[in-house]
């Protein structure tokens, strides 16, 4: 089954060439003024045409790079404005769906060279000055990334002095200061916040369920207490690996307890891969699952606050090798799980997760984003968010094609790149007047950064194609100025 969205009614590949280039995801901008819309789809251009370059590269002209540096030191462009078309064009993408995995996380964009840049904050430690970056990411029960539909990013407040007086503060007195903050005020409410702005894009479409995974740092109760709250036939559910060893309703009182005194509904056989000093081995996992109902903490009113009936998922590896570590997974859900077919279900959408750390790979060492130098932080959350859409570009291209091999080339790429890069590889003048397979195109711009092709190769992988598109532009250029037609 194929996660690659259908098309309009009124698409033609020999019309509609980048069908999903930069300037679809951007084309229902509207930042208040259409010279600054028009803009943004010149800069996501020459962005993913030059991935990892920096902006005077990246734009080809001094006049270019100005206009840039302009528009992003304009107080309409805002992050939030520039990540709203491509939420709206991912919607489109969602077509046919009934599942779609919102799947959120934190990462650090690490600015301590800019020291001249203003309005940075701590990320990560006390050493670190930079911003906080939380996307969340749309991906099919598949596997394929959809798009980004909500981007938080922020600066952590954090003078000198701030800095000076928290590290003379206990342990205690940090706690009853977090304890008296609101959970709005709390940077944890992130997560909230990301599953409210995936609630309410799935209640903009029919007949989906958007799934909102979260890694150890979500779970806690006021998540779940969002999610629960909402009404069922419309609410985002979770999927949330769990960090602590909570107390529960019943007999054996805490969660890692309560499932292991459930019966085994089946094993799972999963392949691990080699690791350095450890060869490549197969894992088997037991695996249970059952209701289990949380307690809401402590210190919270009781009469606001009522426990939550959730369902777990407990995968563990009961034998493994001396030199091994042991596989153990404790999920969290709002969905029901009571056999062992969606036990692995949920696990397999879990696993899904890590395709939003290769997301912030692609951004920190694809698109690099921590080389871009802007005088203020506000200009560089808005080019972040730029950068976050042509990450996601990145990763659909490497998917795409192994999802739908046979689509055509001319979706994604304008003719003259296709047929250039025909031309350079064949070493011939002529190339054929109908279109490649999209599949066809994406190895052969692989190949150019260095992907042999053989049997035992696979796919190619994202590292080979950004190189491959950096040469790819040159020779695209170089056969437009001599083939203009």
């Amino acid at each position: 089954m194929s996660d690659i969205p259908s098309f309009p009614e009124s698409y033609h590949p020999d019309k509609d060439a980048a069908l999903f280039g930069t300037e679809r995801e951007f084309i229902s901008a509207d930042i208040g003024d259409k010279r600054l819309n028009l803009r943004l789809q010149k800069i996501a251009a020459a962005f993913i045409k030059h991935p990892n370059a920096n902006i005077p590269q990246a734009t080809g002209t001094w006049a270019g790079a100005k206009a840039t540096y302009r528009f992003f030191s304009n107080s309409k462009v805002t992050s939030e404005k520039i990540i709203q078309p491509h939420r709206e064009a991912t919607k489109e993408r969602l077509n046919g769906k009934q599942i779609v995995l919102a799947v959120q996380d934190t990462s650090t964009a690490n600015f301590n060279s800019h020291t001249a840049t203003e309005g940075l904050g701590l990320a990560g430690n006390d050493k670190t000055m930079g911003l906080m970056i939380h996307p969340t990411l749309l991906i099919s029960t598949h596997g394929t990334p959809m798009g980004v539909i909500d981007l938080q990013i922020w600066a952590r407040e954090s003078s000198e002095e701030e800095i000076a007086a928290n590290k003379k503060k206990t342990k205690s007195e940090k706690e009853n200061e977090r304890r008296k903050k609101s959970i709005e005020e709390k940077e944890s409410f992130k997560w909230i916040s990301s599953l409210r702005a995936a609630n309410k894009t799935q209640n903009e479409l029919e007949n989906i369920t958007f799934v909102s995974v979260c890694d150890r740092e979500g779970d806690f109760y006021d998540l779940f207490n969002e999610s629960l709250s909402a009404d069922k036939g419309n609410r985002t559910e979770l999927l949330v690996r769990a960090a602590q060893n909570r107390k529960v309703k019943g007999e054996h009182q805490f969660l890692w307890e309560t499932a292991e005194s459930m019966p085994v509904q089946g094993y799972l056989a999963l392949n691990v891969p080699r690791q350095k000093g450890r060869e490549q081995r197969e894992a088997k996992l037991a695996i249970r699952c059952g209701p289990v109902t949380i307690n809401p903490p402590h210190k919270r009113a009781k009469s606001r606050y009522k426990p939550l009936q959730l369902w777990f998922v407990f995968a563990h590896e009961e034998e493994c090798p001396n030199d091994a570590d042991s596989i153990s997974w404790m999920l969290l859900t709002t969905m029901p799980v009571d056999d062992f077919d969606n036990a692995v279900e949920k696990i397999e959408w879990y696993t899904r997760r890590w395709m939003i750390e290769l997301f912030f790979k692609v951004l920190k060492s694809g698109c690099e984003i921590e080389e871009r130098q802007l005088e203020r932080a506000y200009r560089l959350k808005s080019c972040i968010a730029v950068d976050c859409v042509i990450a996601w570009m990145i990763l659909f291209l490497t998917y795409v094609g192994r999802e739908v091999p046979d689509l055509p080339a001319s979706v994604i790429f304008e003719d003259y790149e296709w047929k250039a890069i025909y031309c350079f590889i064949n070493k011939t003048p002529d190339a054929p007047d109908e279109a490649p397979s999209l599949q066809t195109v994406v190895r052969q711009i692989a190949g150019l950064g260095g992907f042999l092709g053989r049997k035992s190769d696979g796919e190619p992988g994202m590292i080979t194609l950004w190189r491959g598109m950096w040469r790819m532009v040159d020779i695209a250029a170089t056969y437009k100025i001599f083939r203009p037609v």
